[in-house]
Order: C-alpha cells, then sequence, then structure tokens
C-alpha cells in the first residue's frame, strides 16, 4: 500500500470561493458604474445648461423670451418654451403682464400663493416689503428673472429652487434605471455564472464519470488535477486512493500467482516419488 500523502494547500487567489467572491465583487461594482454612467447620461441631457445656476439660467430665458417676444408679440410662449427648454427637467414658468402664463413642462400650473406673488411683482408692488413673496414648501425663496421688451417690463420668469427642481429628475432617472438595472442584474448573473460555475461544472462532470469508471472496476480511471483549486484538491485524493487500490489489486494478484505457483511445486513434489513406487509394485 503506498504511503499516504498530503497535497499542498492551493495559493489564495486560486481558490474556488475565492474566485467566486472575487467575481461578486466585480460583478457589484460593475452594476453600480453601469448605473452611474446611466444616471449621469441622462442628468447631462436632461440640463442643456449643466453648469449655470438657476439664477444664470433664468436670466437666460428672460433675455430670449424677451428678443423673441421683441420680433413676435403674439408668440406662443407654450409651445416655445416647450421646443427650446423641454429637455430641462424641472418647471420654469412664464407670466406675463397681459395675463398668459406658459411653462416648459406641459400639464404644470403655477401654484396660485406664487402666482399671485409674481403679479404683484409686475403690477409694482414690493412683496418684500409687503410680506407677499412668493415661498416654496420648506421656505425656500422661489428664483426670478424680468422679462424686457425694449426697456419696459413685460412678465417674469420663474424657477424653483436647485432642491425642489432636483426631484422630477430623480424620478425621472429612478423610473429609467429600474428596468435596465435589472436587466444588468440578470445578464451579469447569467455571465458570472457561465464565467466562474461553469468550469468548475465541467470538472466536477469529470471527476463524477471517473468515480464511476472505477467503481466499474477499470482501476486505470484518473481525475485531472487542474485548476489548484478545491477541486483539483478533491481530485487529488480520489487519484491517490485510485493508485492505493490499483496497488492493492496489484498484490492480491502478484499473491494469488504466488499461491497457484506454490501449490503447482507441491503437487509436482508430491507426484514424482509417487511414480516413482508405483513402478517397484
Amino acid at each position: 500500500m503506498s504511503p499516504i500523502m498530503t497535497s499542498r494547500r492551493p495559493r489564495w487567489y486560486r481558490s474556488l470561493y475565492f474566485r467566486i467572491g472575487f467575481s461578486f465583487v466585480v460583478f457589484v461594482v460593475g452594476v453600480v458604474v453601469a448605473q452611474s454612467a446611466i444616471f449621469s447620461y441622462v442628468l447631462a441631457r436632461s440640463n442643456p445648461f449643466p453648469n449655470r445656476s438657476p439664477n444664470n439660467l433664468a436670466a437666460i430665458v428672460a433675455a430670449d423670451v424677451g428678443s423673441q417676444l421683441a420680433e413676435d408679440p403674439d408668440l406662443d410662449l407654450e409651445d416655445y418654451l416647450a421646443k427650446e427648454y423641454g429637455r430641462i427637467r424641472f418647471p420654469v414658468f412664464v407670466v406675463m403682464k397681459d395675463g398668459r402664463a406658459a411653462a416648459n413642462v406641459s400639464a404644470m400650473n403655477l401654484p396660485p400663493t406664487m402666482r399671485r406673488s409674481v403679479d404683484a411683482m409686475l403690477s409694482g408692488v414690493d412683496v418684500r416689503r409687503s410680506g407677499r413673496e412668493a415661498l416654496l414648501e420648506g421656505g425656500a425663496p422661489i428664483v426670478m428673472a424680468p422679462i424686457q421688451v425694449a426697456g419696459e417690463l413685460r412678465g417674469m420668469v420663474v424657477m424653483p429652487p436647485p432642491n425642489s427642481a432636483a426631484s422630477p429628475v430623480v424620478r425621472d432617472v429612478s423610473r429609467l434605471l429600474s428596468f435596465p438595472g435589472n436587466l444588468l442584474l440578470i445578464v451579469a448573473t447569467i455571465m458570472v455564472a457561465a464565467i466562474v460555475f461553469e468550469p468548475a461544472r465541467r470538472r466536477l462532470k469529470a471527476l463524477e464519470q471517473a468515480s464511476e469508471r472505477l467503481g466499474a472496476g477499470d482501476l486505470a480511471a484518473r481525475a485531472s488535477e487542474h485548476g489548484g483549486d478545491e477541486i483539483a484538491r478533491v481530485a487529488g485524493a480520489f487519484n491517490r486512493m485510485a493508485s492505493d487500490l490499483a496497488a492493492r489489486d496489484d498484490a492480491l494478484r502478484m499473491s494469488d500467482r504466488l499461491r497457484r505457483q506454490m501449490l503447482a511445486d507441491i503437487s509436482h513434489e508430491l507426484k514424482t516419488p509417487l511414480t516413482t513406487m508405483r513402478g517397484y509394485i
């Protein structure tokens, strides 16, 4: 019987458990990076003026609308705002002295308290001194910019502050990421399973087939020890067991041959004197 051999411990980076854990970490990082990239892309597309503050953006919209009204006093504000500033995912309102009001997002109206404050400002009332300053929930003041045509105040651009403006974008991005995030999770899980577990499955299948051959009497059956991980250690232990069984089988066969040879020799030695004695009888 061959002596029991102890296999060396595999290096930590070749361990099957390490590969599973490392693949999981890479998978999580990949999902986070992909969703962050999608989030950044959506935010970049949702705001054509990413480097502008709300005050600057309101001033830009006011100047733009003022120049358009100077060319076309009957400008369709709703259509113009939707076409030029519809990509901005937070509301931009325009309130004119003549009572017209429009927004870049359809089906959105200026809250009544804000509308009264804006109308008061357009009529020349100092809303700060009168205590009628327009506030949002939480006490944050709205952002306004005057629309002037030929030096005359014609209207106001009204925008929420940044904190309130971010919520529609977050909602849109959350809805957008729900499907691709889940799809990415499913695809990445399948890929990780194929990359990490499929080679291990094939090696375990080969080990199973080798054990079946050994059980059927094929003492030459051996399993591949490639990989250097836990499966390779099991395959090595199986191969040592198979070698021990083969050595024991060889020893038994040799012992049986020696026994048969010894019996044949004894029988021959006994038959020779008996034959001689029969010749004298």
